[in-house]
Formats: structure tokens, C-alpha cells, sequence
């Protein structure tokens, strides 16, 4: 569950990065959003991101495990918490990408810039 906790303050935080970009509050002052707050945001963005995807791995491989011994009652017992933990990890790689995909500058170009050009 702190996966989950930690995924919807990321999501949250995204939401609030995102506005402020939109609005321009991007530099020094009151109420404004410094740029080393949004470089620092998608080092954790990147950092939650691969800590979701680690422990969604390890989450889904016992949740293999215990699905193929479902018929036994302790581990069929165990499979909803299981369910519930790699969910919890998907959803912290989810918002962790989207707080990367916030921090991005509105005025930044297209990857695919030759591409559009074409």
C-alpha cells in the first residue's frame, strides 16, 4: 500500500507541476516554481519509476507463484494482497511517468521534429 501512497502523491504532484508550467510559473519568486524543483521532480519521477518497475517484477513473479499453487489453501489465500501489491507498483510506475511527461516545457521541440516536417 505505501507503493500506492507514494504513486498518488507523485500523481498529485504531478497535477501541480503541470498547472504551474501551463501558467507560466516557472522561475524565482513567491508562488512560483523554481526550475531545480522540476529537475528534482524528474529525478524522482525517474527514480519512482524504476523502483515501481522492480517491485511490479517481483510482485507479478509471486503472483505466478502462487497462482500455480492456487490449490492449496495457503496460497490461494495469499493471491487478492498479492493482486493488490503489483497493482500498487503499476500504479507507481504510472504516475512516475506521468510526473516525468509534466515536467516537460511547454515551448520544448518534438522528438519526432523531421518527422512532423515531412
Amino acid at each position: 500500500m505505501s507503493l500506492l501512497a507514494v504513486g498518488a502523491i507523485e500523481a498529485a504532484w504531478a497535477v501541480s507541476v503541470r498547472a504551474k508550467i501551463r501558467e507560466g510559473q516557472i522561475g524565482v519568486g513567491g508562488g512560483r516554481l523554481h526550475p531545480l524543483a522540476v529537475a528534482r521532480s524528474v529525478v524522482i519521477a525517474k527514480a519512482s519509476a524504476w523502483v515501481g518497475a522492480l517491485m511490479a517484477g517481483w510482485w507479478i513473479g509471486i503472483l505466478i507463484y502462487l497462482w500455480l499453487r492456487r490449490a492449496e489453501q495457503v496460497a490461494s489465500s495469499f493471491i487478492p494482497g498479492t493482486v493488490v501489491a503489483a497493482a500498487s507498483a503499476l500504479a507507481l510506475v504510472a504516475a512516475a511517468l506521468w510526473l516525468e511527461h509534466c515536467c516537460k516545457s511547454p515551448g520544448e521541440p518534438n522528438d519526432n521534429a523531421d518527422a512532423d516536417a515531412a
